[in-house]
């Protein structure tokens, strides 16, 4: 029954060209527009397909570079844990031999009975004096010591005091040196407070190296040098605790 009407159907269709056309029409539009969803559809599943791609290799090359800043702040890190003590360290040495050379130098009738104490004296106290030195000592001993062994004392701490001075110098250039050479690894804020000191140093070595010549205003005052000392490891402290990625901040 639903055959016969189906076939009438058509019959009277065929007989109406107008009826033909719209039927017509109507099913090239639904194809068209099945075809048209399709294409776009699979078009879509493309571009989504592209997308998700990106979204993921963006994602890997985001993971990779975080990776890779972990890894350089890690040995960025490590370095300046290295060298902060080691640069506070000289700086802190450098401070201490200005201000107590003289005083190793010295010796006195006090506690220097005979001239054979005096290079073990000097020995006790940390001086590793040179044999150029040493050999300076025992002929000065020698040659003066039962004639006026207070002024023989007198010449040897003058000698010595000369030479712990040269030191100075060569430990101030080496430390300078040492800290130029790694200046990438110390913040703007340290290295301007070590600049400021290793300044300090070389004028208050030719401030003792010729006192005549220097103003008295001009004169560092060891207080606020102490001062600037302390201030400086303050920073180092602090930034050592906090961690810092970027050298110039």
């Amino acid at each position: 029954m639903i055959l016969d009407s189906i076939a009438d159907f058509l019959k009277n269709l065929y007989k109406n060209p107008i009826a033909i056309s719209f039927v017509t029409s109507s099913i090239v539009t639904i194809l068209f527009q099945t075809i048209t969803k399709g294409f776009i559809n699979n078009v879509f599943k493309k571009q989504l397909e592209k997308y998700k791609d990106k979204i993921n290799q963006h994602a890997e090359e985001r993971k990779l570079d975080f990776e890779r800043k972990i890894h350089d702040f890690s040995l960025y890190s490590k370095k300046r844990h290295e060298l902060y003590p080691e640069i506070y360290k000289k700086i802190y040495m450098i401070n201490y031999h200005l201000s107590t050379y003289g005083e190793q130098a010295a010796l006195d009738k006090s506690f220097i009975g005979n001239k054979d104490e005096i290079l073990p004296y000097y020995h006790n106290i940390g001086l590793v004096l040179d044999q150029k030195l040493q050999d300076f000592i025992v002929n000065k001993c020698e040659n003066e010591w039962d004639i006026d062994s207070n002024f023989c004392l007198i010449q040897i701490s003058k000698q010595v005091k000369i030479w712990l001075f040269s030191l100075l110098r060569t430990e101030i250039e080496d430390a300078n040196e040492f800290f130029r050479g790694n200046i990438l690894f110390i913040s703007v804020e340290a290295a301007k407070k070590i600049e400021k000191l290793f300044a300090a140093f070389s004028f208050l070595y030719e401030q003792e190296l010729q006192p005549k010549n220097i103003n008295e205003e001009d004169k560092i005052d060891k207080i606020l040098l102490q001062q600037d000392i302390d201030n400086l490891r303050e920073i180092m402290v602090k930034e050592l605790g906090v961690g810092d990625y970027k050298s110039g901040e």
